[in-house]
């Protein structure tokens, strides 16, 4: 069901109700025929889903988005559709599931990744959406579990691996993501256990 209501010549609120639930579902105003201004959806159980405001039918500013339970999961910015700023990411405990960077659309500079425990999961940089230079990922205790670089989204070069315990589980290098040359692997009590050579005809 859809009602509307008239506040000038120029401006009208459009609202949309659940078929089964009858409570509010959308509410959005039009300016010209146009989304303009605040737009909010909601769930069925009347909890607010999303807000944000709208210009000329695209999403502009502040974007706030929840759970059915009222927990905030995403909130970042939006330029003629597109997001770009600081975004953060949620679970549905209210810990940081995610924090970084969006330009135009895009994954650009920094970003971080976080267990449910609050740890930190891996973090690096993106350039216009793909991964790239160093970046590192970690054990759920906080521990690191590797290091490496990243070149137009693939690994690249130099990476080394740990065991939870901090010592070194293996090392070696990649190309276009591809593991080359000599790798060596390591046990857990720091003895080395294997070497691998990878010849790749890439290479040549």
């Amino acid at each position: 069901m859809t009602l509307t209501k008239t506040i000038n010549k120029n401006v009208e609120t459009k609202a949309l109700y659940h078929q089964k639930s009858r409570k509010l579902k959308a509410e959005r105003n039009y300016q010209k025929n146009l989304e303009s201004g605040e737009w909010k959806c909601y769930y069925s159980n009347g909890e607010l889903e999303n807000v944000i405001n709208g210009e000329k039918s695209k999403r502009n500013g502040l974007w706030e988005s929840y759970d059915k339970n009222g927990q905030l999961v995403e909130i970042g910015y939006y330029i003629d559709d597109e997001q770009n700023g600081e975004w953060k990411f949620y679970y549905e405990t209210g810990l940081l599931r995610e924090i970084g960077i969006y330009h135009f659309g895009k994954l650009h500079g920094k970003w971080s990744y976080y267990f449910r425990n609050g740890k930190m999961r891996s973090e690096g940089n993106y350039e216009k959406g793909l991964e790239s230079g160093e970046w590192k990922t970690y054990y759920e205790s906080g521990k690191l579990k590797g290091i490496g670089c990243y070149e137009n989204g693939v690994k690249n070069g130099l990476w080394n691996y740990f065991h939870e315990s901090g010592h070194l589980k293996a090392e070696g290098r990649y190309f276009q993501g591809m593991k080359i040359k000599k790798w060596k692997y390591y046990t857990k009590d720091n003895q080395l256990n294997s070497v691998e050579i990878f010849k790749n005809k890439i290479m040549k």
